[in-house]
């Protein structure tokens, strides 16, 4: 027993020698330095950084480095321990020498972005004083002129912002460089939403000052609202890495750029910014929907609807929403998509249709065809009743006529047929539509122009009410001298129904008249002596 103690031990032993050796040389190089031996405690500190993954050695190899006047040396072992676990104490102590050595250098933009990190990752409030009193200097000016006119502007812009304006323009004579002038100026009249006349203050402060986060982004939202996407990217890359931003305030600003980045084509960068705004607003639809758009622009279809269906969880009831899922459906020839066109179409319906994007316009045509194509005729009717003019092509105007033929809404059935060109099978209906609509000569004369089509003649026989039309026909039919043959005629060829003559019957020209001349004389009929194939090919042909 007493030997497999003694194993056990020397085990032990040798288990915890490596940290038992790191642990001591660190001890023996803070021995070393605080006896001033910094040469033994250089060695020290630099075998327990070899040793262990850690970061108090670099920091005393930065004090070192530091006392011996090797700067730049001592910066990067600082930094180098920023980069790894290390004591709190030590940690700060590391951020205060970097942030002044940076400062010593003029290196301001690097030692901003230092003073965030330290303010961001230990709350250090004095990190972000120190960046303040720093921009509050530059922004400042020396001469005494210059900085009463500024006062007496911020004394008048309590009243009047015009005499204010006066006021910071006089300082800026005194001291055209007094960057705080050019603040405020700017700052009046980008509450003015005169966001050119901001520009220009705002770009020279930016200019002298690029870590100035808070005009970088004043800068940024001007180039956004006037959609130069590729300069505001540019300026919200600013305000991003040296402002001091809550996490609400870096998401607005991250959604902003991805879109930018949405418009530029750098999708990574986009999709990368919206996983920082979905972590940060996880109610929020607007990433969701921006990343689908981005998805779409790749390809990946899958992932978009996914992900818009995220959204129509959080709210089923955004329109774009319903529409970019109705139209993913559509594209994937899925049928779910008349359901969100039939959402999207309830909330617009009781509006106006000059009130309603295009692309939603373009939706409900869509929606109309489905409907159509599922014999629900009323709910075509109450897509096609209220699309505007503009959006009632040839398709719509088709598809609304047989509806209301359909439904026996026989009138407005020949409403939307007579403003259209249309084939044989739908000139027919429009007879039909004619005939029952109490229109009979109409009716007669459309017939008489398909007449001689086999199939049409043969549809017509079969209507009961075209049977008494036809019935006519054949009897004028019989009475004349002459049939012409079906090879003469072109039973298929469109009518332009627009310009079928309104007589009776009995009364018809043999011979059509030209439309387009009003002064032609009107030729008697020859008791019937008229070749009636002469008169029959002069048709007016569809527009």
């Amino acid at each position: 027993m007493k030997q497999v103690i003694l194993i056990t031990t020397f085990l032990s032993f040798f288990i915890l020698l490596p940290g038992i050796l790191m642990a001591g040389y660190f001890d023996s190089g803070c021995r070393y330095y605080m006896y001033r031996n910094y040469e033994k405690a250089r060695e020290m500190f630099l075998k327990d950084a070899e040793t262990r993954n850690h970061g108090d050695a670099y920091y005393f190899l930065g004090e070192i480095e530091k006392k011996e006047g090797d700067l730049e040396k001592s910066a990067e072992y600082f930094a180098k321990a920023l980069d790894l676990p290390m004591t709190k104490k030590y940690r700060k102590l590391a951020y205060w020498n970097i942030i002044v050595l940076l400062e010593e250098k003029r290196d301001y933009s690097a030692m901003v972005v230092r003073c965030k990190e330290f303010y961001e990752k230990l709350s250090e409030t004095s990190a972000r004083s120190k960046v303040e009193s720093l921009i509050n200097k530059l922004l400042w000016t020396d001469n005494d002129h210059a900085k009463e006119k500024f006062n007496q502007g911020k004394q008048l812009a309590k009243k009047s912002r015009d005499k204010a304006l006066d006021a910071y323009r006089d300082a800026l004579s005194y001291d055209s460089g007094f960057l705080a002038a050019h603040f405020e100026i700017g700052m009046i009249y980008y509450n003015r939403e005169q966001y050119s006349d901001a520009l220009g203050y705002f770009r020279t402060i930016a200019e002298r000052i690029p870590f100035y986060g808070e005009v970088n982004l004043l800068t940024g939202n001007i180039y956004y609202s006037k959609r130069y996407y590729r300069e505001a990217a540019q300026y919200f890359d600013r305000a991003i890495l040296y402002s001091f931003l809550s996490n609400k305030t870096e998401s607005n600003i991250r959604m902003k750029r991805a879109t930018c980045y949405y418009f530029t084509r750098e999708y990574e960068r986009a999709i990368e910014d919206l996983e920082f705004v979905r972590k940060h607003r996880k109610k929020s639809i607007q990433p969701l929907l921006l990343l689908s758009a981005l998805q779409i622009k790749q390809g990946h279809y899958d992932d978009a609807i996914k992900n818009l269906q995220r959204a129509h969880r959080l709210d089923n009831n955004n329109n774009e929403v319903l529409f970019q899922l109705g139209s993913l459906y559509y594209r994937n020839k899925n049928e779910k998509y008349i359901s969100y066109f039939n959402s999207l179409f309830k909330r617009y319906g009781q509006k106006k249709p000059e009130d309603t994007p295009a692309k939603y316009l373009k939706a409900f045509q869509l929606l109309a065809h489905a409907r159509y194509e599922s014999e629900q005729y009323k709910r075509v009717i109450a897509v096609t009743s209220w699309l505007p003019e503009s959006s009632m092509d040839y398709d719509m105007r088709l598809i609304a006529a047989h509806s209301h033929y359909n439904l026996k809404e026989y009138q407005a059935a020949i409403n939307n047929f007579e403003k259209i060109s249309l084939n044989t099978d739908d000139s027919l209906t429009l007879c039909r539509a004619y005939a029952r609509a109490d229109f009979p000569n109409k009716a007669v004369t459309l017939l008489k122009s398909l007449y001689y089509n086999p199939s049409v003649r043969d549809k017509a026989t079969k209507d009961p009410v075209l049977k008494k039309l036809v019935d006519e026909i054949e009897n004028e039919k019989n009475e004349s001298t002459e049939i012409p043959t079906v090879t003469e005629m072109k039973p298929d060829q469109p009518v332009n129904i627009r310009e079928v003559p309104e007589v009776p019957l009995e009364t018809v020209d043999p011979v059509e008249k030209d439309p387009g001349n009003s002064s032609e004389e009107k030729k008697e009929i020859d008791n019937g002596d008229e070749d009636i194939t002469d008169a029959q090919n002069k048709q007016q042909s569809p527009e």
